[in-house]
């Protein structure tokens, strides 16, 4: 869904969740998301600093560099303003 909303407003998507070895489960030095009772300092089974880190790296080497995660909800068109908000409140945007 996230990947059809990205394409609707000319945006690209990374997606962290297509680079296994890097989920809940794995080992603290491994994961980028935390489990239930997380190790680091963030949400529980929210990105961890390393995740946020790797999603950072793919955006920035993404075609484009438009869009930051996928798994966040968070869609960036060129024009980053009211469309960027509107996604994140769950409207659907459409470039001007």
């Amino acid at each position: 869904m996230l990947k059809d909303t990205a394409a609707a407003v000319g945006a690209l998507c990374v997606d962290p969740a297509a680079v296994g070895g890097h989920d809940a489960g794995q080992w603290l030095w491994d994961r980028w998301v935390e489990p239930v009772l997380p190790a680091s300092p963030t949400t529980p089974v929210h990105p961890n600093a390393a995740g946020q880190a790797a999603v950072a790296a793919m955006a920035r080497n993404a075609p484009g560099r438009q869009l930051s995660s996928c798994t966040t909800g968070v869609v960036a068109p060129a024009d980053r303003g009211a469309c960027h908000s509107a996604v994140g409140r769950g409207r659907s945007c459409r470039p001007a």
